[in-house]
């Protein structure tokens, strides 16, 4: 049986860019480990690595079970990604589009995984040239991604910047890239919108194991477990009609958005 622990320390990571910083610390103290210095006057990203840290311990802990994978390894690798809105935006266009874009990007959050037909993997993998076969989890992943409208080139150039990074990891950070990618291609305007709602946040992949996040208030975090498949994204057990739509929105992208991006890689 799952421990309670590693399942409250999984689905914080699943909300922490719903929580925010704040609310992620809060949530390490009190549902995981209570300390000290997650309740003191330090800098906010010393207490949010000292959060980070504590809920690794604890994933690294279990022996079995987990929301997404079957198994947890001792040596779990959990992997951020740190994401930054643009201050410098129209407050009136930002909430237009969060209006705009509410109900998609609810669904992306609230869907947990969907399914991927094998065959069309396979087939989109072909027709994009890709490094390794398209994974179920790098569809869920990008799916993940989409919601806050980030672009396939600056997914890859975070990954190319990270320079902690496992050759393998790289690989299926293109992969997510090329979903990205796609969505982007089968409705640019609803995409476009939907990274105005995010207020066009800059990313990169950040080792929180080392590297403490920037000293600013305004920050969210997507994390991904690495699995032998690529980058899993890290979400909950996902809502029927959330699921549902979030399913239809991939697979109509990948209907119209597959053949423009392979015209383009040619």
């Amino acid at each position: 049986m799952l421990d309670n622990k590693v399942g409250a320390a999984y689905k914080i990571l699943h909300n922490a860019d719903y929580y925010g910083p704040l609310e992620f610390i809060s949530q390490v103290h009190d549902r995981l480990r209570p300390d000290p210095l997650l309740i003191s006057n330090a800098p906010l990203g010393e207490r949010f690595q000292k959060a980070y840290k504590i809920i690794i311990e604890i994933i690294k802990s279990a022996k079995v079970g987990g929301i997404v994978t079957s198994k947890i390894p001792e040596e779990s690798r959990i992997i951020g990604l740190q994401i930054v809105p643009n201050d410098g935006l129209d407050p009136l266009s930002v909430e237009q589009a969060k209006l705009q874009t509410q109900e998609i990007r609810e669904a992306f959050f609230k869907a947990g995984l969907i399914d991927s037909n094998p065959e069309k993997l396979a087939e989109i993998s072909t027709k994009l040239n890709l490094t390794k076969k398209l994974a179920p989890e790098e569809v869920n992943s990008g799916m993940n991604l989409a919601r806050f409208g980030i672009k396939g080139d600056d997914l890859r150039n975070a990954g190319k910047l990270s320079g902690f990074l496992q050759k393998q990891e790289v690989e299926s950070i293109e992969n997510i890239a090329a979903v990205l990618d796609i969505a982007y291609e089968s409705d640019q305007e609803l995409f476009n919108n939907i990274s105005l709602a995010q207020e066009s946040p800059t990313i990169a992949f950040v080792d929180y194991s080392s590297t403490p996040p920037p000293d600013v208030e305004r920050f969210n975090n997507v994390f991904f477990e690495s699995t032998d498949n690529g980058l899993s994204p890290i979400v909950g057990i996902g809502e029927d009609i959330a699921k549902n739509k979030a399913q239809g929105f991939i697979e109509d992208a990948f209907k119209k958005g597959a053949e423009k991006v392979a015209k383009k890689t040619l």
